[in-house]
């Protein structure tokens, strides 16, 4: 991984590395990918707003070792990300902004489902429920992740509920 190769460049630098901007470039992106995986496990977890948060803290990081000048007469490519690991970036960046609105949108519809528990339109609120439950399976499944099991929990309750409802109101 970029981590372990991050590692293994900053070995225990010699003294007169530790200050060159080269080393701090390594830090920079040793930074980078740590954090940047960090926002690929919370939006495993379903948690857009803090994969967000990662992955616009990685982006930066990629922005500052841009403008680490190198030393005077390095030889090699400037230390920084490369482009197309920067489009995948903001492919992340993307999702987690997806995975937040999808978020949002299943929110609003298990609120739409209860309301209509709750005011006795058990058919609308069965049909929000498995709205619900679309939005949380079929979403992720789109993006190649497995749905949310707390969602889903949250969803067939709010079936079951609701057909008890209908069940009761004939």
């Amino acid at each position: 991984t970029a981590i372990a190769r991050y590692d293994a460049a900053l070995r225990p630098p010699l003294e007169h590395e530790e200050s060159s901007p080269e080393h701090k470039s390594l830090l920079k992106m040793h930074e980078l990918a740590r954090t940047w995986a960090d926002g690929d496990d919370r939006l495993k977890l379903w948690d857009g707003v803090e994969a967000l948060k990662r992955y616009n803290m990685a982006l930066q990081y990629a922005q500052d070792v841009k403008r680490i000048r190198p030393t005077e007469g390095y030889v090699g490519e400037q230390i920084q990300l490369h482009p197309a690991a920067e489009k995948e970036l903001q492919k992340c960046i993307a999702r987690a902004k997806a995975e937040i609105q999808r978020k949002k949108t299943f929110k609003e519809q298990i609120l739409d489902a209860e309301t209509h528990l709750i005011e006795r339109r058990a058919g609308r609120a069965q049909s929000a429920f498995k709205a619900a439950l679309e939005t949380s399976t079929q979403e992720q499944a789109r993006h190649g992740w497995s749905a949310n099991p707390e969602e889903v929990r949250d969803c067939e309750d709010g079936i079951v509920r609701a057909n008890d409802e209908l069940a009761r109101q004939k």
